[in-house]
């Protein structure tokens, strides 16, 4: 894994696991996409840190960068490779996103809606989880279904379908299966998955005034699925 600290100085980290390919580690979830889009996620990560240079911030990086590999430690089968990149956005809104390829963009605001380490992995799991299951591909997909001809289709079509979401969201169906198969993983990874209860219902009670809750489903619905899933 490579944490991207900013684009003149990009920081290499002793990260031992990573994604080659999820659709080979776990073929049987999803069928197979019309597209590849790892070369797509590639250049919108690129065309992503253009825009929003990396913040280059040692507590930021060592946060998030904790959290992912254990995350993915946690996975079954466990999710290695060695071509994730992370980086930390100077932005003020909230935002997570995941990438074909294993791009994961954390945006600084995000950590203003949290209040301890359960609940970030609890965002960035639930990220995992639809690239997983390929989610994200398929959001792509439907984005390339009505995305004008042109040089760059792909490209346009993977960006609204992720950095520019509420355009192509995530079904309902997609969003219930990541958050069940995200709370497997977070109790495996020894983190605590009745905080991504919390943080649902928070983000519920704020949801008019941010854009990450436009992100996916109406946090009010997604704590439903959690707190039964939790038992409570």
């Amino acid at each position: 894994m490579t944490l991207v600290a900013e684009r003149a100085s990009v920081r290499h980290y002793p990260f031992r696991l990573l994604l080659t390919a999820v659709v080979s580690l776990l073929p049987f979830v999803a069928p197979a996409m019309a597209q590849d889009w790892n070369a797509a996620g590639a250049e919108v990560w690129r065309a992503t840190l253009e825009r929003n240079p990396p913040l280059r911030d040692p507590f930021f990086n060592r946060e998030v960068g904790s959290v992912a590999i254990r995350l993915l430690d946690a996975w079954e089968p466990a999710i290695t490779g060695d071509d994730w990149q992370v980086a930390i956005l100077e932005r003020d809104e909230p935002v997570a996103f995941l990438l074909p390829g294993g791009r994961l963009g954390v945006s600084v605001g995000l950590f203003d809606l949290l209040e301890n380490q359960d609940q970030l992995a609890a965002i960035l799991a639930h990220e995992i989880a639809h690239l997983v299951l390929r989610h994200t591909e398929a959001r792509a997909e439907r984005a390339l279904a009505t995305q004008p001809a042109g040089p760059g289709r792909e490209i346009a079509a993977l960006r609204r379908a992720t950095i520019e979401p509420a355009a192509v969201p995530f079904t309902a169906q997609e969003e219930a299966s990541a958050d069940r198969l995200a709370l497997e993983v977070l109790a495996r990874a020894g983190f605590d998955p009745r905080e991504a209860l919390w943080l649902n219902e928070h983000l519920g009670e704020v949801e008019d005034t941010l854009g990450f809750a436009r992100l996916h489903a109406k946090p009010t619905l997604r704590a439903a699925i959690i707190r039964e899933a939790v038992g409570r």
